[in-house]
């Protein structure tokens, strides 16, 4: 049976360029498509039209207002936080270098006269604790913390 059959392979007809037999298709008329109409910004119900068009002035000073409140709003807020950006002290006069206790003993005259324990033994930086700790802190917090570039 493999080979005996002398027929010619079915093949699907080209459908871009000729057709089939040799011949070209034989181009298609197009008619002009009309012009588009304008489109109307607003509601198509005659009612809503109506009701849009007394209201629109009043949403235009509505955006002009909150747009200009929004840019001073936010001028005012940048303003504050400058401020205090200013007033913050050096980071190295917020690290107390001393020893404190982590029990304070006072008097009846709220005078301290002992401590006990220590609160305070330096300040501690990613690179003083060792790589083991590090890792298991940032597992902790972010397990995809080294593949997602800062947003997750």
């Amino acid at each position: 049976m493999a080979g005996g059959d002398k027929r010619a392979p079915l093949v699907a007809d080209r459908r871009i360029g000729v057709a089939s037999g040799g011949r070209k298709p034989a181009p298609v008329k197009r008619t002009p498509k009309p012009p588009r109409k304008t489109v109307r910004k607003g509601p198509g119900n005659i009612l809503l039209r109506i009701i849009w068009f007394f209201l629109r002035p009043f949403w235009r000073i509505f955006m002009w207002f909150f747009w200009r409140l929004g840019i001073i709003g936010l001028l005012i807020l940048g303003g504050f936080v400058y401020n205090y950006y200013l007033k913050l002290p050096e980071v190295s006069t917020l690290l107390d270098a001393r020893a404190k206790g982590s029990v304070t003993l006072m008097d009846r005259n709220d005078k301290v006269f002992a401590w006990r324990g220590e609160t305070f033994g330096g300040q501690i930086t990613s690179e003083n604790v060792s790589e083991s700790l590090r890792n298991a802190v940032v597992a902790t917090e972010d397990k995809r913390f080294y593949g997602h570039f800062g947003i997750s």
